[in-house]
């Protein structure tokens, strides 16, 4: 059994170097596969917070253009270009026209089993 403390200097540690999110349109799997593109969208920097009781949080809202005829499930992050993993969005969002994404919030917990 690990305290929060413990799983708080882990994740502060991990997100030092998740300094870039990405969206995808299905499971980004162990590449990041499933990228959007096209219409303007750009991966986006993100920066996080300190964790504490075991969370860490990003600091800042991050807005990403997206094009039309696009279905938004995932969020990935990366360090340059390696990719360390994805959230899921609570739900799909869906553009039928080109528009933006405000991601508000990003949340990594870890926690004894």
């Amino acid at each position: 059994m690990f305290t929060d403390e413990f799983f708080d200097y882990a994740l502060d540690g991990a997100v030092a170097h998740a300094g870039t999110a990405s969206l995808h349109t299905d499971d980004p799997g162990t590449t990041g596969s499933n990228e959007v593109s096209g219409g303007g969208y750009t991966r986006q920097s993100i920066t996080w917070g300190s964790a504490s009781g075991g969370i860490v949080e990003t600091s800042s809202p991050v807005t990403f253009n997206v094009p039309g005829d696009t279905t938004v499930e995932y969020v990935g992050l990366w360090d340059g270009a390696t990719f360390l993993g994805y959230l899921t969005l609570e739900s799909p969002e869906t553009f039928s026209s080109p528009g933006t994404l405000e991601v508000t919030t990003l949340h990594i917990y870890a926690d004894n089993p």
